[in-house]
């Protein structure tokens, strides 16, 4: 745990206006390392009792819960300054979205299992004819990770579950050209990473068919996340605070799952929609029930602004409905 917050320098190069794709740049990134300890248990001092085993035993697990408890209230919070960023959101598509991981979807719905034999030669080389040839299998859609192992716990499991994700309404972004006007836009307001597990999202069916994904490269490592547990090795997108500098949005439909690799840098889910609609997704991970190990936290703030200033622009759902 941190003993109290840090402040880094602005970054040592500048930034422009249309840098990153279509998005306002960041000529700096101040970093403002801070734990928020909602519900803070008191700590006892002194020698623990040796009444009995039983009660060295208790002092010890309340010891446990309590550094539990203060972990799972940890957040870090980033304050860009006067800093504007904006991206657009782009169809979610493999290769945009290969650095952040993985997109699970059907690669030829126009082939039927049927078909198999004389469509082939134009399948991807992971193509099987399965069950009796009533089914195609694509192997290797996407790769589970586990990281565990470098993990202060050194241990996890595998967790499946359901995540209902209700609709959340849009404001209509500044028209600045005729071209503008069918846009919505979303406020990043929070990211999170999982630094030891791959984690996938794949929807079901529900009155929602829709959902965006935002995501972010990693800073290199620095003192306002040094203490965050993270693994190292190759093949990782980094262990420092999200680079906004990289962000990116995608609208995804109903039809794909996203795997997050280990580490990456990505908003909560996202359903553009209707007020009542939700969609449904199944969600698979490794946890170990430690919170700093299971998902880090960063919130975003802007000077002088109730807000933050980093947006994402999304087509208006007669361009989504061609996804």
């Amino acid at each position: 745990m941190p003993a109290s917050p840090s402040t880094l320098a602005a970054l040592p190069f500048p930034l422009h206006p249309e840098t990153p794709a279509d998005s306002g740049g960041l000529a700096g990134q101040e970093r403002h390392g801070r734990t928020r300890r909602a519900g803070q248990p008191s700590r006892q001092t002194g020698p623990p009792s040796s009444t009995s085993s039983t009660a060295t035993a208790a002092t010890a697990a309340t010891a446990a819960a309590s550094t539990s408890q203060l972990r799972a209230a940890m957040a870090l919070s980033v304050n860009i300054g006067d800093r504007r960023v904006c991206v657009t959101a782009q169809a979610l598509a493999p290769g945009p979205f290969a650095p952040f991981g993985a997109v699970i979807a059907n690669p030829r719905p126009d082939v039927h299992p049927s078909a198999f034999a004389a469509a082939a030669a134009s399948l991807p080389a992971d193509a099987v004819s399965a069950n009796q040839g009533s089914a195609i299998q694509y192997r290797a859609a996407s790769r589970a990770r586990s990281l565990y192992a470098q993990a202060p716990s050194g241990r996890a499991d595998p967790v499946t579950s359901v995540f209902v994700c209700a609709a959340r309404a849009l404001r209509p972004a500044a028209a600045a050209s005729a071209a503008d006007a069918p846009h919505r836009r979303f406020t990043v307001r929070v990211v999170e990473r999982h630094p030891f597990t791959t984690q996938t999202f794949a929807p079901l069916a529900s009155s929602a068919s829709a959902y965006l994904v935002v995501v972010a490269p990693s800073l290199a490592p620095a003192a306002a996340d040094a203490h965050l547990p993270v693994p190292r090795g190759p093949g990782l997108p980094g262990s420092g605070l999200p680079d906004l500098r990289g962000l990116r949005a995608f609208v995804a439909s109903g039809a794909q799952a996203v795997t997050y690799g280990a580490g990456t840098w990505h908003a909560p889910m996202v359903v553009p929609g209707e007020p009542g609609a939700t969609l449904d997704f199944v969600v698979s991970q490794w946890m170990s029930g430690v919170r700093d190990e299971d998902c880090q936290l960063v919130e975003f703030e802007s000077q002088g602004a109730a807000e933050p200033r980093v947006e994402v622009r999304i087509p208006q759902p007669p361009r989504l409905e061609k996804l």
